[in-house]
């Protein structure tokens, strides 16, 4: 829902602006895991008042973590570190190292997953593979062209955004290459009829 997501950034700008304003500046600044927290009650709280936002966010950084997770004695030891968290319009969250929304669940998550090498590293005891920025959107560009093809509701031409230290750096749009120029597809265009007597072999040929 485009108009709640329109509200949710303009929440998100409020909250940034109060915590700009507290003393001494600079010093509260609002950090991934603070925003990622605080859309966890806000998205749970909305859904307890029968008023959800119909919404999935993911939200991603490259960031310092949060006091929360270091305490203020710590601090010096606190490092940048990636970050990529899921909630839901009910308040459920969690984090992974690949997320995905809507029909993505089913089409794209696999794929991304097999890219990964997850399932037989986890068998082994291993982390996933740590793709480079160049193997990332190369898996992108291949999982967006598998949904274009596959669901009428996505489009071919998309944005692809990377986070890192240095910032966030949104592409232009884009289309994905893509092709329907299978021959199967074509039958009646190329005067084939209905054969009764077809084998297998004649009717996926493909």
């Amino acid at each position: 829902e485009y108009s709640t997501f329109q509200e949710l950034q303009f929440i998100m700008q409020e909250v940034v602006e109060e915590r700009d304003r507290l003393y001494p500046a600079g010093k509260h600044r609002l950090l991934p895991n603070d925003a990622f927290h605080f859309l966890e009650h806000f998205m749970y709280a909305r859904r307890c008042k029968m008023q959800p936002f119909w919404n999935t966010i993911l939200l991603g950084s490259y960031d310092l973590p949060s006091g929360f997770e270091h305490p203020p004695w710590l601090s010096h030891t606190r490092k940048p570190e990636p970050f990529l968290g899921f909630i839901d319009m009910h308040g459920t969250t969690f984090e992974d190292h690949i997320l995905t929304t809507g029909i993505g669940n089913y089409f794209a998550l696999p794929l991304m997953r097999a890219i990964t090498e997850e399932v037989e590293n986890l068998r082994e005891d291993k982390l996933p593979k740590v793709l480079t920025v160049e193997e990332a959107i190369e898996a992108a560009k291949d999982v967006m062209r598998v949904l274009s093809l596959r669901v009428n509701r996505c489009s071919d031409r998309i944005q692809i955004a990377k986070v890192t230290e240095d910032g966030v750096d949104i592409s232009a749009p884009f289309t994905v290459k893509s092709s329907w120029d299978f021959t199967w597809m074509h039958r009646g265009e190329l005067g084939e009829v209905y054969n009764p007597n077809a084998e297998p072999g004649d009717l996926l040929s493909y």
